[in-house]
Parts: C-alpha cells; sequence; structure tokens
C-alpha cells in the first residue's frame, strides 16, 4: 500500500516539474524603464541567440530570448550575438556566427510590438546568407514566411 502512495506521488511531483519547467522555457518579460508610461512604449521579442549589453547607452543583464519592453522612438541596442545555423544536415553540423559589440539603432513605435531574429535567405548560387531582421508584430516562429512584415534587415553573412 505505501508503495503505490509513493509512486502515485512521485508521478504528480515529476508532472508539476515538467509543467514549470516548459513555462520557463519560454521569453522573459524585461522592462528598461518601468517609469515611461505604457503607451510610450514598444515591445520586442529577441531571438535567443541575442545578448543585450546596452539600451540607450545604459547596461543592462537580461540574458537570452526576452521579451523587452523598450522605450518608443529612436532606440540604441548594443549586444553580443550567436546564432547557428545548421550547415550539414547528414551530420547534424552547425556554424556559429558569433560577434561581440553588434549596434543596432532603430525607431520603435509607441505601443509596437516587434521581433528581433534571424533568417537565411537563398542565393542565385545556391549558397545562403544569414540575416538579422526586425518583424511588425511578436513572432516566435517561421520567420521566413512573413516577407510581408519584415521592416529592415541586416546581412550577417554567407554560409
Amino acid at each position: 500500500m505505501r508503495k503505490g502512495k509513493y509512486s502515485v506521488g512521485l508521478v504528480v511531483i515529476t508532472a508539476i516539474v515538467l509543467v514549470f519547467s516548459s513555462c520557463a522555457s519560454g521569453p522573459r518579460n524585461r522592462i528598461f524603464d518601468g517609469d515611461i508610461p505604457q503607451e510610450e512604449t514598444a515591445r520586442v521579442l529577441m531571438s535567443s541567440a541575442i545578448d543585450v549589453r546596452e539600451v540607450n547607452g545604459i547596461p543592462v543583464q537580461w540574458g537570452r530570448h526576452v521579451r523587452a519592453t523598450l522605450p518608443a522612438g529612436r532606440t540604441h541596442l548594443l549586444f553580443n550575438m550567436d546564432p547557428a545555423v545548421r550547415t550539414n544536415p547528414l551530420f547534424n553540423i552547425y556554424t556559429v556566427f558569433q560577434r561581440s559589440g553588434v549596434e543596432l539603432v532603430h525607431y520603435f513605435s509607441a505601443q509596437g510590438e516587434y521581433t528581433l531574429d534571424f533568417y537565411l535567405r537563398r542565393n542565385e548560387d545556391r549558397s545562403r546568407t544569414l540575416l538579422l531582421g526586425i518583424w511588425e508584430g511578436t513572432h516566435s516562429r517561421n520567420l521566413h514566411h512573413r516577407q510581408d512584415q519584415l521592416l529592415v534587415s541586416w546581412e550577417i553573412g554567407n554560409i
């Protein structure tokens, strides 16, 4: 009898841990300045390959994969990045584009929602180019299908 209660308890605890760990894997919310009224801010979903170090010259330690509430208007971001691109599916080989001190200046509209992430473009010679883009709206998947919402992009490197 006692062994059965132990097994049920273990299953319940495991289920609780799984539920909470799956919630923790999503983007974390970060607010740059809580004194700015909500209607004067923009929300930006950042790629998990981006580690923001400064916002408008002020150091931040947010970590990766964040949904940041930033001041609307001209915003200066300084970040490190390390997007990985699968270059050989057969052997599961990836190329990592590691850059430190990347600067990005963009005008974010008040109450706007954006996504800052990477995507691949296939070139005529069958090579691919990695780009960093800003999309309108917060999207976590299939950004290459949302080209109509792509606002601006920058080339990172060729594969």
